[in-house]
């Protein structure tokens, strides 16, 4: 049989003792390439070239979108061997990427991405993040009884770890399903000195006119720096869920006026939808949500650093 490549996985390693995590990009084989090599096609263009392999699939592009990987393109060379083309967030000299080839059955070549700019981006940043409702304020629920106090809670959490493992100082409102007031929120995040406050909520209108998601922005002192991060959240929600997606509005929050705290308010797929229920009934599904809010909070604050000049030859 021709060697052949058999298989794609994308992923975020965590980090061991003493260390820190890296985006990996594994290609599974029957046989070790011939010969690999890496180069940059452009400022966040990497191309590895694995020759003496073939597709065992047709030519496909895999959105990864974990903060510094955005893409994985799958294609058979011209000349023969493998083309794996990823684009990435950052310039890929300060990705630093590596390949490696672990033989075994399967055989799997593994590229490995330092996940260093996304530190440098959101490290030190400080974020409030606010589960809405909790305790005797359930929130809207689902037609199979799901209910959003239990399900932006789990975000939350989610939404935490990773902008904790790109080095932000986070705040959380609440922990556990406990009820908050409103002032107390805002007060957790002045206290916290944080740079925005994310609140996330569900849409939840009647489910023959609620579908997707909404991004709303407290119309205070802060205002401007609030709408820029609710555009991008906005942005990357419908990129990495391809939901309908209801445009960015201003909206009061109680205390947010008085206060430089950006206010941001999520509404994530619409649990009085069926479809959307079952979807924000899965892990996988409020992971999504998390890294696109992540994702977005360090498009924002990281334009600058992204706009560098063309990448250094590896």
């Amino acid at each position: 049989m021709d060697p052949k490549l058999t298989n794609l996985r994308a992923r975020v390693t965590p980090p061991p003792p003493e260390k820190t995590a890296v985006s990996v990009v594994e290609l599974e084989s029957t046989r070790p390439p011939t010969r690999r090599s890496v180069e940059a096609l452009g400022p966040r263009t990497l191309l590895v070239r694995l020759e003496g392999l073939a597709l065992n699939m047709d030519p496909f592009e895999r959105l990864v979108l974990d903060g510094v990987v955005r893409s994985v393109r799958l294609d058979q060379g011209r000349t023969g061997g493998v083309l794996c083309r990823l684009e990435l967030e950052f310039p890929v000299s300060s990705a630093r990427p590596r390949i490696e080839v672990e033989t075994g059955i399967p055989v799997v070549t593994r590229i490995t991405l330092d996940r260093q700019p996304l530190r440098e981006v959101l490290g030190g940043r400080r974020i409030a993040i606010d589960p809405g409702h909790g305790g005797r304020d359930a929130g809207a629920r689902g037609p199979i009884n799901l209910e959003e106090r239990h399900v932006v809670l789990q975000i939350a959490r989610r939404l935490a770890v990773h902008l904790e493992e790109a080095g932000a100082a986070v705040a959380l409102t609440r922990r556990d399903d406990r009820f908050v007031e409103p002032h107390r929120r805002m007060l957790a995040a002045v206290t916290h000195r944080a740079q925005v406050l994310v609140s996330l909520h569900t849409l939840h209108e009647p489910p023959d006119s609620c579908q997707g998601m909404a991004v709303r922005f407290g119309a205070g002192v802060a205002r401007a720096e609030a709408e820029a991060i609710a555009r991008a959240i906005a942005s990357s929600l419908r990129q990495r869920l391809g939901l309908p997606e209801h445009g960015v509005q201003a909206m009061h929050w109680p205390s947010a006026a008085a206060t430089r705290v950006p206010v941001v308010q999520v509404e994530v797929p619409c649990i009085a939808h069926p479809l959307e229920e079952a979807l924000l009934r899965s892990v996988v599904f409020k992971d999504r949500i998390a890294q696109a809010i992540r994702n977005a909070l360090a498009a924002h604050w990281g334009a600058a650093h992204q706009s560098g000049g063309a990448a250094a030859a590896l």
